[in-house]
């Protein structure tokens, strides 16, 4: 996708108003990192380090797990 976008003046900064769309194709989104290479502004998404507590919270409870091993294999 090609778009063409102005620079805005913020305060003393200058602002880039990104479209959702291309946002969400990067996967970009709060932080992002800048860097000028061969004098292209290249941005690119923080990834947000993950802690063990995040998975530990995210966990689903799983009484039993149905498959075919357990059906086929196992001899009791």
């Amino acid at each position: 996708m090609v778009t063409k976008a102005n620079i805005r003046t913020i305060g003393n900064s200058k602002g880039l108003i990104i479209p959702k769309k291309m946002l969400a194709e990067c996967g970009i989104e709060q932080e992002v990192s800048l860097v000028v290479k061969d004098k292209t502004l290249v941005v690119k998404p923080v990834k947000k380090d993950r802690k063990w507590s995040d998975f530990k919270r995210n966990k689903q409870k799983v009484d039993f797990i149905n498959n075919d091993f357990d059906k086929i294999e196992w001899t009791w």
